[in-house]
């Protein structure tokens, strides 16, 4: 039998064991998305003259 999953990404988590028997539905995997994400932040002007495109960060 074959598992697919509506997105690509990166199992984060397994929710059943081998051999175990499943119903219709019943959630097998947590795949995480992988790629780039956009997030909002704050940041205290005093550290504004470390920021530039592409300096990476700590989320």
């Amino acid at each position: 039998m074959t598992v697919s999953a509506p997105i690509s990404g990166t199992i984060s988590t397994v929710d059943v064991t081998p051999g175990q028997v499943v119903g219709a539905g019943t959630p097998l995997f947590q795949v995480v998305k992988t790629g780039s994400a956009e997030v909002t932040v704050s940041v205290p002007s005093i550290d504004l003259p470390n920021l530039s495109i592409g300096v990476g960060a700590q989320v």
